[in-house]
């Protein structure tokens, strides 16, 4: 080992016992109680051996919360998209769905000549009011009928029959999130906030939601793709920002509300003019502003482009899933050509999927889904995982293959290593000859198939299984690191309980692996700082700490927040304090937070909750803060050599090994003895003063997979007494869905039964 290897290890594994930080209030006012989500990511830098880091950035996912108004969540996109922006400027409208299958130019010219809505004499489309001097103006309202006529008519002609548009604007459009602001439209009117289309082009068939009996209200969830109108005098009244931010809400909602959608198209279009936008993982792409009349063959192929959802090639939807029938929250998967990790080669999987998946909320990023599923014939439950990599990065199947056997870690069924699917295929259907511009970065759509385990940790049933599922999976954490591999992402969400009856090491299960590395061929960028914020660490946090590499014990120190977590929330199983007490856990000043963190190790006593005040619990809190201050302290002060040389991540593993790990186990195994000789029935929370908090309740929709009986019926079932039907998602935040059917109010309810499945009889081998 080298000398600056083993210099390191000996500063790094300093603990210092006592702590004199000061301790700092924690917030307790006002908001209802958000579950912190999603991990944060960036585009910008790539590393040469593994791919992309991921540090901070915003996103519209980043709180459980809803947005509070319009203006908020505007905002949030702004960030979220603002630096993934592709203008194309240089592409001829030609190239703009250039190679629609059974489309050509000839037919094209050939519907403008025949149909009523264009003049071929005059060159424009004759159904459209148009603005001949500054003195006759009309308003925006009178462009709907005849954009939906000119729609409607192209949709007719070209045989694009499970598709219609449908005027939105004067109508309420059911959809997952209300926004209370006002805006004033062209008119001079003060109106509600809108977040619904002017025009949408609706689909029908098994790619969607099937309507709820009575409803006869447009809904985001049939939505194929949404089409603003403006007139060109208030289209010179915004900047292309304000355009862009607005068609991104629309485009959000279709994303949440689909959750087998691949990217949104939409259009903005006036009585002269048009662009087409696509929204997807890795930004957003603009066209150029196109003349509506001199370029009518090029909106034609758009509005067959952006409503072609039954194409295969044109589709903005996974082709692999679809609805299963009337009234069905249930959907089938489809999966061919996967690799079975049991050694079966290459098999296929007919999987009958939760129809209300954790889906992120945000645009652009990893678009991470996650879906309980249940086998078809074999009955045996597992979680489906999709998300779209970075296309420099490892894909995650391969670490969980290097995983496969370990102890309070994830274990994989099956995945694909197909890899056609990605943006940057999407983009050229779109755009003839598009490629990514250097500095940009292609995405890669991944699906893995998952064994299924029990709910996430906050869905304990009792004290000691919260400590089981803690301390299991911070032995799976040690495993990983063994094997070379640092996880990285350690949150509330990605810490499950284990299966029924589970033994000893598998009774908490850590999951997601998405951000994981190899320590061996990790090269850091200049900014490689990664994980959900609420649990990152202090050093993590910390602008002056950059250089100091991300390893283990910031890991370590994102569990301690798990656990903080949960003894600052929940009075009872199932039931929480009604306020955010940790919301500086997510401050969005990084120092702050930083300085937040490093108060709550040394000052945990005012943050707990009336039923963990004064418990075993506390004391290993207060125990393993005093570690983690120290751990710390340690790195803090290396900072003040000027000339320090920290070791690689690789070095740190060689030096220290599972020692800290096993210095943590330890400490919760002493506090897990502690529990099990407790006299005072501590499990028992009847009776804990509540101090006047309001409280609420956990919502246990959508944890469960589908099950699926001998006469191939399907129903919703707690299968928490069947050893082989496991229950819950071991994907990125499946907790935070759950915790939005609660909160937000945002999901229908998922409670459909005996409903008939069409049996096919596909393998399920290695499930």
């Amino acid at each position: 080992m080298s000398s600056r290897a083993k210099s390191a290890a000996k500063r790094l594994t300093v603990v210092a016992l006592n702590s004199d930080s000061s301790h700092s209030q924690a917030h307790t006012q006002g908001d209802p109680i958000r579950f912190p989500v999603g991990t944060s990511e960036s585009e910008e830098q790539v590393c040469s051996h593994i791919g992309p880091n991921t540090p901070l950035r915003k996103s519209t996912h980043r709180s459980g919360a809803p947005m509070g108004n319009l203006d908020m969540l505007k905002k949030q996109l702004q960030r979220e998209l603002s630096s993934g922006y592709r203008d194309l400027k240089d592409f001829l409208p030609s190239s703009v769905y250039a190679s629609i299958a059974g489309v050509d130019a000839e037919r094209i010219r050939a519907y403008l000549a025949k149909t009523t809505c264009y003049s071929i004499a005059n060159r424009c489309w004759s159904v459209l009011p148009r603005d001949t001097s500054a003195k006759t103006s009309f308003l925006e309202k009178e462009l709907y009928k005849p954009f939906t006529k000119i729609i409607s008519s192209i949709l007719r002609n070209f045989g694009v029959d499970s598709a219609r548009v449908q005027n939105t604007h004067d109508q309420f459009m059911t959809h997952l999130e209300d926004y209370l602001e006002v805006y004033v439209d062209d008119d001079d009117n003060e109106v509600k906030s809108k977040t619904a289309p002017d025009l949408c082009v609706m689909g029908t068939g098994n790619t969607f939601r099937p309507k709820v009996k009575g409803d006869t209200h447009p809904s985001y969830f049939r939505c194929v793709s949404p089409v603003e109108i403006k007139t060109t005098r208030m289209m010179k009244s915004l900047s292309f920002e304000d355009i862009t931010l607005q068609v991104a809400v629309y485009a959000r909602q279709c994303f949440t509300h689909q959750a087998n959608r691949f990217l949104t198209c939409a259009v903005v279009a006036t009585e002269e003019r048009f662009h087409l936008f696509v929204f997807d993982r890795a930004g957003t792409m603009r066209t150029i502003a196109f003349n509506l009349h001199d370029e009518a063959a090029t909106f034609v192929r758009v509005i067959i482009g952006i409503s072609s959802f039954n194409s295969h090639n044109l589709s903005t939807f996974d082709p692999d899933i679809k609805f299963l029938g009337c009234n069905s929250d249930h959907l089938e998967m489809n999966l061919k050509d996967y690799i079975s990790v049991g050694g079966n080669g290459r098999c296929s999987y007919q999987i009958v999927l939760n129809g209300k998946p954790f889906a992120r909320k945000a645009i652009r990023g990893r678009g991470t889904r996650c879906w309980l599923g249940t086998i078809v014939p074999t009955n045996v439950h597992v979680t489906v995982k999709e998300s779209w990599r970075s296309k420099d990065r490892k894909p995650e199947w391969e670490l969980l293959l290097e995983a496969v056997g370990l102890d309070g870690v994830c274990q994989m069924v099956a995945y694909t290593d197909d890899e056609t699917t990605s943006i940057s295929k999407f983009r050229s259907i779109i755009i003839q000859d598009f490629e990514f511009a250097p500095g940009e970065m292609d995405r890669i759509f991944t699906r893995v198939v998952l064994e299924a385990y029990g709910p996430p940790i906050h869905y304990f049933e009792t004290p000691l299984q919260v400590l089981y599922a803690f301390r299991d999976a911070v032995a799976g954490h040690r495993a990983l690191w063994i094997k070379n591999i640092l996880h990285r992402d350690v949150s509330i969400h990605n810490i499950l309980i284990g299966k029924e009856d589970a033994r000893a090491g598998n009774r908490g299960v850590l999951i997601d692996l998405d951000m994981a590395i190899n320590v061996t061929a990790y090269t850091p960028s200049k900014n490689p700082r990664t994980g959900t914020r609420a649990f990152q660490s202090v050093i993590t946090l910390r602008p002056d700490a950059r250089m100091i590499p991300q390893d283990h014990r910031d890991d370590l120190e994102s569990f301690y927040y798990v656990l903080l977590w949960i003894c600052s929330l929940f009075i009872s199983p199932r039931k929480l304090v009604n306020k955010a007490v940790l919301q500086d856990l997510e401050a969005p000043e990084d120092r702050s937070c930083a300085d937040f963190k490093r108060s709550v190790l040394s000052g945990v006593r005012a943050l707990m909750s009336p039923w963990f005040i004064d418990t075993v619990f506390m004391n290993l809190l207060k125990t393993l803060g005093k570690i983690l201050d120290g751990w710390i302290s340690d790195k803090i002060d290396a900072l003040d050599d000027a000339n320090a040389q920290f070791p690689s991540i690789n070095e740190i593993r060689v030096a220290i090994g599972s020692r800290d790990h096993d210095l943590f186990i330890q400490k919760i195994d002493d506090t897990i003895e502690a529990l099990l000789n407790d006299k005072n029935d501590f499990g028992n929370s009847t009776g804990v003063d509540l101090r006047g908090e309001e409280t609420v309740d956990l919502n246990d929709d959508a944890i469960f997979a589908p099950v699926i009986d001998n006469q191939a019926t399907i129903s919703y079932g707690n299968t928490a007494g069947n050893k082989r039907e496991r229950s819950s998602d071991p994907g990125d935040e499946l907790e935070d869905h759950t915790k939005r059917a609660h909160f937000e109010d945002d999901v229908p309810s998922a409670g459909i039964s005996h409903l008939q499945i069409t049996d096919t009889g596909s393998s399920g081998d290695g499930a």
